[in-house]
């Protein structure tokens, strides 16, 4: 099984929880010794570095994009922790068809987030012109 954090999870929790059903299903949870726990990402939306990314990709895709929740797992957290201001997901693709069969990223769009990645990186470092 594996589960998802979202901001305000805590392992305690979640696992008081699991074994918590588990005892009461009649099993037994093993976890994992090297990926035990994952912590979630955020960032404010009111943070400069989503504003930088959303004008971004909004002046190159024509609308600004929706701001939600990412459901995988990404580097974001170990980058938080170091204190490193992170957006976990912003990329080209569709979800629902990575990591999977007949994976694929149309080219037109890899140039687009590149143009997005320099936008936001210009606009966040306040470079003129962004």
């Amino acid at each position: 099984c594996d589960l998802r954090t979202v901001p305000g999870m805590a392992e305690a929790d979640v696992r008081s929880l699991l074994d918590g059903w588990a005892r009461a299903a009649g099993a037994k949870i093993v976890f994992d010794d090297v990926l035990a726990w994952i912590p979630s990402a955020e960032i404010r939306v009111d943070h400069p570095l989503v504003a930088a990314a959303v004008a971004a990709t909004g002046a190159v895709l024509g609308a600004p994009p929706p701001l939600s929740v990412f459901p995988g797992t990404t580097d974001a957290p170990w980058f938080e922790a170091a204190g490193i201001p992170t957006l976990p997901s912003l990329g080209p693709g569709i979800l629902t068809h990575c990591h999977g069969p007949n994976e694929f990223v149309r080219a037109d769009a890899v140039h687009e987030a590149a143009e997005i990645y320099a936008r936001t990186i210009l606009a966040y470092c306040g470079i003129a012109g962004a």
